[in-house]
């Protein structure tokens, strides 16, 4: 009897003498080599939904919002999850936008913290770094 040359299943000549056993020796290594390939595509899909459940955890914001002018409080700007970054922009009122005014806002123990990361989202602070005049629309993003 000879065999094929990639998946070595049995060829019946037409001098063989007629049994079932090499057409079920075929239909067992056909099954054995699906069932191989179906669960090499299981682990395969598998190992693709825990990457894709790592990246949709991940969460990247951009928004603006207009300072209060307020001096002596904060304004919180939420955003559904705990940021770990947030860079602000702020646009200068003659229509550019100022180079120096991007913050980049770091969970930290400083004190004279003008932008805090806080549970749920930041707050600014009117200060010297002015990232919450009035009427001024600063915009970020925020990610973790």
């Amino acid at each position: 009897m000879q065999h094929t040359e990639t998946y070595n299943l049995n060829l019946i000549e037409t001098s063989d003498t007629f049994s079932p056993d090499p057409l079920n020796q075929n239909a067992q290594a056909l099954e054995d080599a699906v069932e191989a390939a179906r669960a090499e595509a299981q682990t395969a899909g598998a190992a693709l939904d825990q990457r894709l459940v790592k990246l949709e955890a991940k969460h990247v914001v951009a928004g603006a919002y207009t300072g209060n002018g307020d001096s002596s409080a904060t304004q919180l700007i939420r955003l559904g999850f705990t940021p770990k970054v947030v860079l602000i922009h702020t646009r200068n009122p003659g229509g550019g936008f100022m180079a120096t005014s991007a913050y980049y806002c770091y969970q930290s123990n400083l004190n004279s913290r003008v932008v805090e990361i806080v549970d749920g989202g930041f707050q600014v602070r009117n200060s010297n770094a002015y990232a919450n005049q009035q009427n001024i629309v600063y915009l970020y993003i925020a990610f973790d």
